[in-house]
């Protein structure tokens, strides 16, 4: 989880008291979020679940004193490791734009929150300035034909809240926002991103001397973008909550 995410993620859940509740974590990657989550909101359990084998080992280890949190490997469209009515809250954080069928997901997740159980859902609305950088410097490659498109779409406010409703949620309360995160340098604003390639899932079909070329001239592109701050980087974010 990136620090742009992870400030998404806090920030949606400020002030929060979740003691004596269950909570599914949908998306919850190596973990790091997941704690922060814990620390904040005290739940009386937690449960974890990302379709990446690998980073729930990672969670596993990172909570192995915790016993109020376990892991699974599972995809958010299909929860039938859970049973009805399971969960008070459901949390799912910067990961919606990256789901193949939102719909279903947001009939599993509806299916397992209790009656009146509240989900908190952040996801990106449009591809942030990176992703989209990113994507046109692919494009220009003589490698683009062999590359899919990444997962990330674009998600309407509206059709999000349209889709909520359908999937049986009674009450859908959202915000659409410019989020920004403040890096001091654009290599600490590009190693964010770096560390996760998943988000690029196009430079792993690419030649290593190639990507490292790409990521250089981000980096040139984002340099000129300096200010008194540092290097901005603003998501257009929607932070939703839908009740059971």
């Amino acid at each position: 989880m990136g620090i742009h995410q992870t400030k998404i993620g806090l920030e949606s859940i400020k002030n929060l008291n979740w003691q004596g509740k269950t909570v599914l974590d949908v998306g919850c990657g190596s973990g790091k979020l997941t704690l922060e989550v814990v620390k904040a909101t005290s739940p009386k359990k937690i449960i974890g679940i990302d379709i990446n084998k690998d980073k729930t080992k990672k969670a596993k280890k990172l909570f192995k004193k915790e016993k109020r949190a376990s892991f699974f490997v599972a995809d958010a469209k299909d929860l039938s490791l859970f049973k009805d009515n399971a969960f008070d809250i459901v949390f799912s954080n910067i990961v919606l734009q990256l789901f193949d069928d939102k719909f279903a997901s947001l009939k599993e997740i509806w299916r397992v929150l209790k009656p009146k159980g509240e989900a908190i859902i952040n996801f990106i609305e449009e591809k942030s300035e990176v992703r989209q950088k990113m994507d046109k410097l692919v494009s220009e490659t003589p490698f683009n034909k062999l590359i899919k498109k990444g997962r990330s779409k674009k998600i309407p406010k509206n059709g999000f809240d349209e889709l909520a409703k359908k999937a049986g949620f009674s009450k859908v309360k959202s915000l659409s926002k410019n989020h920004t995160q403040w890096y001091p340098t654009v290599d600490s604003l590009l190693n964010d991103y770096q560390r996760f390639e998943v988000v690029f899932p196009q430079l792993l079909k690419l030649p290593r001397k190639l990507t490292d070329l790409l990521w250089q001239r981000l980096k040139e592109k984002f340099y000129v973008r300096k200010t008194s701050r540092g290097f901005g980087e603003t998501w257009k974010v929607v932070f939703a909550r839908l009740i059971k």
